[in-house]
């Protein structure tokens, strides 16, 4: 009785096991069959419950970057300044430690890699730093690496007006590329085909004190960001506390005809903006821009309790810009366009595919928000009012095919002279 017993349970047991064979063999066809969006909601599902661990997104195996035609030449030296041509690390501290006694000094980089193993602070007005070709890949401003540092370190820390910087790429640092000192009203800097890669903070920051209701009325004015690349050149930021563009109280800037690829956080939360105008920000517009695989594109205004901040963002334009996220695996993909709390803010003739699960292109936030106008957007995810926000939608477009969008993201590749945005980097693997 026993033997027959135990060969009923041994059978029940094989039974149940070939079973559950069937069934995790379907759950995987069915898995891999499914579409993306689903597939992705089933995983976000899964990790709310803590079935599945959360996402940490490692770095391309090897580096690459955006590679673009720069065929004008460099901004012609302005009359009444003094040009100083140099060719190694030692000439160009040289020359930086003259023009900020004097001001008005052009200084001209020959090709080549210059090692800045400090932040050079511009301190005097009208000092321009230009590539003898005009071309940013044939002149390299070279950090300490992009590494967590207990020293703040960075390329250029700008304290004056009329900074102009053309044709050279920034890279490397522990802190950010670039800080434009807005506290100090420090206004009217120039980035013209400038390429921004790997640092562990922003690329370039717009700094601002809002602490007093004084200190709020110093800020950096009239800031163009224009023909310029944003990335990280393996695929994903060092963390998540990094961004594009992140301007605090800054007032009528414009970022144009630039790209930005993979500002996105490998792990613990989401990234900062590609481009972000916030606490105190006026009338900046962003416009004719390409996005690529960034967690979050455009944002205006941030709703950030206890400041003291007046409003988040006023006026404002975001209009003409492409945005596009694949299906790469960042574990934070989010919305393209943000508006939370602005003040009248034109969202318009944007172009907006997202191949990731957030179900949003387009958000308006709070009930602070008034004068909101979206339209004429072509998007394949929702636009969505949150948080009792109301705005005016007209004319948008909310069911972009992937055949349709592509034909727009090429016309925009093309007339921004985009040749790859995948180019593999020699020698830095």
């Amino acid at each position: 009785m026993k033997k027959v017993l135990k060969k009923l349970f041994d059978g029940m047991i094989m039974g149940l096991g070939f079973s559950l064979f069937c069934l995790v063999i379907a759950a995987i066809v069915f898995f891999f069959f499914i579409d993306f969006n689903t597939k992705a909601s089933i995983v976000s599902k899964l990790q709310e419950k803590g079935l599945v661990e959360e996402v940490v997104q490692g770095p391309d195996k090897s580096a690459s970057i955006v590679k673009r035609v720069y065929l004008s030449p460099p901004l012609p030296t302005p009359a009444g300044y003094k040009e100083v041509w140099v060719s190694n690390d030692s000439e160009f501290l040289q020359a930086m430690k003259q023009a900020n006694r004097t001001g008005y000094t052009a200084i001209v980089l020959e090709d080549g890699i210059y090692n800045i193993n400090n932040t050079i602070y511009i301190t005097a007005e009208h000092i321009m730093v230009k590539s003898a070709t005009g071309n940013p890949y044939d002149v390299v401003l070279k950090g300490t690496g992009m590494v967590k540092s207990g020293r703040v370190k960075g390329i250029f820390r700008v304290n004056a007006n009329y900074f102009t910087l053309d044709g050279v790429t920034l890279t490397d640092v522990p802190n950010h590329l670039v800080q434009v000192a807005g506290e100090i009203n420090a206004s009217y800097p120039h980035f013209r085909h400038v390429i921004f890669q790997d640092a562990y903070e922003q690329l370039l920051k717009v700094s601002y004190n809002y602490k007093t209701q004084k200190s709020q009325d110093n800020k950096s004015l009239g800031g163009i960001v224009d023909g310029c690349i944003f990335q990280y050149t393996r695929g994903i930021g060092p963390n998540f506390y990094i961004g594009g563009v992140d301007a605090l109280g800054a007032e009528n800037w414009v970022v144009k005809d630039s790209i930005f690829r993979d500002i996105a956080s490998p792990s613990d939360r989401i990234a900062q903006y590609a481009v972000h105008f916030w606490d105190n920000a006026d009338n900046n517009i962003v416009t004719d821009n390409i996005f690529i695989d960034n967690d979050r594109a455009i944002g205006f205004g941030m709703r950030l309790p206890n400041r003291g901040i007046r409003y988040a963002h006023k006026g404002g334009v975001a209009k003409n810009n492409v945005i596009y996220h694949t299906n790469n695996g960042d574990p934070f993909a989010d919305v393209g366009i943000m508006a939370e709390g602005n003040i009248g803010l034109t969202v318009a003739d944007n172009i907006i595919f997202q191949m990731h699960p957030y179900e949003n292109a387009i958000e308006y936030r709070w009930d602070n928000s008034d004068g909101i106008d979206i339209s004429g957007n072509m998007v394949n995810k929702r636009i969505q009012g949150r948080d009792g926000a109301v705005a005016s939608l007209n004319s948008n477009m909310e069911m972009l095919t992937l055949e349709q969008f592509l034909i727009e993201f090429h016309k925009k590749s093309d007339l921004l002279n985009v040749i790859d945005y995948k180019h593999p980097v020699e020698g830095r693997q």
